[in-house]
């Protein structure tokens, strides 16, 4: 089952080239290498849960994603040939390919645990020699408490998006959230680059595909769609605001850099401004 193909469809729509990986380090259901080797779900021991639990079972984990990452934006921004050369593809995914514009930087977009990776990604990636800089970030109920101390208050140094479901500031792990958005505000290039929001009808789920699955009832009564959400609702209006943000930060759109926090007055009430509590700078 796919798990992410309307977002990324509805964000293609704006104009993007998308990618999503499937990540070969056990957190996902499935993956399989361009080898063939498949990759399973890898299940946690059955000792107590705690954050140091966490981050020794998830660490390794978002080292595999960032390295994997950073190879799919090495191979996204490399120049690809037709059927037949070294680098060969297909005719008509060399056309995309050669189409994406990364001068000005890549964006990345990540949900739960991949949000998470994608503030690691970003923060590794400035600190290396990789040949494509991300310029920007969305993230979406980022599990921040996966993420290390040190990771947390360096925060995203790009533009940041977040937006955030229901009931996820409500959890006993959004501490971890709020000093992740709130290191990111400060150390974004000329502050302020963090804009955070706040889908009242949506669920964690409601950024995937899962609400898909079965019949709109079914996913209600399951906790996979919010109860009062329209079908679609969300994954159409986080497409748009992830588009917006994408092309101010990274200036594919003359006058968006000049615009401040006005995504989060474009959605109605699917999407709203989430405020962050200030930091006192000494």
């Amino acid at each position: 089952m796919e798990t992410y193909t309307a977002l990324c469809r509805d964000l293609a729509s704006h104009g993007f080239v998308v990618a999503a990986l499937d990540h070969e380090d056990g957190s996902g259901h499935y993956a399989r290498s361009e080898e063939g080797r498949t990759t399973l779900y890898v299940r946690p021991d059955d000792t107590p849960y705690s954050r140091a639990k966490v981050m020794r079972f998830r660490g390794p984990m978002h080292d595999r994603r960032v390295g994997e990452i950073r190879r799919a934006l090495e191979y996204l921004s490399a120049p690809v040939a037709p059927e037949g050369g070294a680098a060969s593809v297909g005719t008509t995914l060399a056309g995309i390919l050669a189409s994406a514009d990364v001068s000005d930087g890549a964006g990345l977009l990540g949900h739960s645990f991949g949000g998470a990776t994608a503030v690691l990604s970003q923060q590794r990636l400035a600190r290396s020699a990789a040949s494509v800089r991300v310029g920007s970030v969305a993230i979406l109920d980022p599990w921040c408490f996966s993420l290390p101390e040190e990771a947390l208050d360096e925060g995203v140094s790009v533009p940041l998006l977040s937006v955030l479901s229901s009931q996820w500031p409500t959890g006993p792990e959004f501490p971890q959230v709020v000093q992740c958005l709130e290191s990111s505000d400060t150390a974004a290039d000329g502050g302020g680059a963090t804009e955070s929001l706040w889908a009242p009808r949506a669920v964690h789920q409601s950024f995937s595909d899962t609400y898909c699955w079965l019949p709109g009832f079914v996913t209600k009564r399951m906790g996979m769609r919010g109860k009062k959400e329209k079908r679609h609702e969300t994954v159409g209006a986080v497409a748009s605001a992830c588009a917006v943000h994408f092309r101010r930060s990274l200036g594919k759109e003359s006058g968006l850099k000049e615009e401040s926090r006005l995504i989060g007055a474009s959605f109605g009430d699917t999407l709203l401004p989430f405020p962050l509590r200030s930091k006192k700078v000494e």
